[in-house]
């Protein structure tokens, strides 16, 4: 049971990953670096690239900030974390 729930919650993201590892390396940035300059730990960086974690609306603000992407495009790639109950099924 508590393999599908991870499995449903991973259906949530907006595969971060696909969207920061081209960014990272066309920066020349390691994860290390990257979470120095966004001011957040490496193991945030790694949760994000493995899509386990999504970070909040501030801190995606400052990874567009080292990124020098565009607010908007950084924030297409966040999906908020749902709260509540999921909706019941039948």
């Amino acid at each position: 049971m508590k393999k599908k729930q991870l499995d449903n919650r991973h259906k949530d993201f907006n595969h971060l990953k696909e969207w920061l590892e081209p960014k990272l390396a066309a920066k020349g940035l390691t994860p290390e670096k990257f979470a120095y300059e966004c001011g957040i730990t490496r193991a945030a960086v790694y949760f994000y690239l493995a899509d386990t974690n999504r970070p909040s609306v501030q801190v995606m603000v400052r990874m567009c900030r080292v990124l020098g992407v565009p607010l908007e495009e950084g924030l297409r790639q966040y999906s908020p974390r749902r709260t509540g109950r999921p909706p019941m099924k039948g």
